[in-house]
């Protein structure tokens, strides 16, 4: 059975994550010792997650879905029973962008440059984010589940949400925090879009017993 799952991040162009830490002449400097951090790339995906899980569950409350909680954890103690946990085959490229606001007639305004430190990643070498189980995983009561099939929805959420997840950082709007992620096999069978939408699929059904909210789950 397999209990882990790593994703390839390939970056489109610059990305950077704020610090609010001015630098070296800069008005923004990178955390190079955490360039990535595992912590934001969970939320990102978690977002992507909520999208997913609210279209197939008809999902319109304020709160999360149970499947969302029961794969990154939730309030009142619930942690994930996932470890997300970012390698760097290779250290970025670091670089320096300018900022400049301009005005009605398309001219700089005094006093708004902005230099920020962004990042350039290797597209050969490009940055691993792994998830391995770090806990038991057993369908909570009421769930029809076994636990195989409970564990395998989860890594198929985590997946296919990272497949929809597009920009991670700063700025997004104007080019930058573009990323792909694709699954890396490392020995492991190679991951089924379609058969990861019916795991998931199925588990949103079973979780939805637990709050009465089955809805209409559709599939694409």
């Amino acid at each position: 059975m397999t209990d882990a799952l790593t994703l390839k991040m390939i970056f489109e162009g610059p990305m950077r994550v704020g610090t609010g830490y001015a630098g070296k002449g800069l008005d923004e400097v990178i955390d190079t010792q955490y360039p990535l951090h595992e912590t934001a790339i969970k939320g990102v995906i978690r977002d992507s997650a909520r999208i997913l899980v609210a279209q197939l569950a008809k999902w319109d409350r304020g709160d999360d879905h149970p499947f969302i909680t029961a794969v990154f954890g939730g309030g009142h103690g619930q942690i994930s029973p996932w470890n997300f946990s970012v390698e760097i085959p290779q250290p970025p490229r670091l670089a320096a962008r300018a900022g400049i606001k301009l005005n009605e007639d398309g001219i700089v305004e005094p006093g708004y440059l902005l230099m920020k430190e962004e990042l350039w990643w290797s597209a050969e070498k490009p940055p691993k984010l792994t998830v391995i189980r770090r806990g038991t995983i057993e369908p909570p009561e009421g769930v029809n589940l076994n636990s195989e099939s409970v564990i395998n929805a989860h890594l198929a959420l985590i997946h296919l949400a990272a497949r929809l997840t597009q920009k991670i950082g700063q700025r997004k709007a104007r080019g930058m925090g573009w990323v792909s992620f694709s699954a890396e096999s490392s020995g492991r069978p190679e991951r089924s879009v379609k058969e990861d939408l019916d795991a998931v699929t199925e588990a949103v059904v079973a979780y939805s017993q637990l709050v009465g909210e089955v809805g209409h789950v559709s599939v694409a």
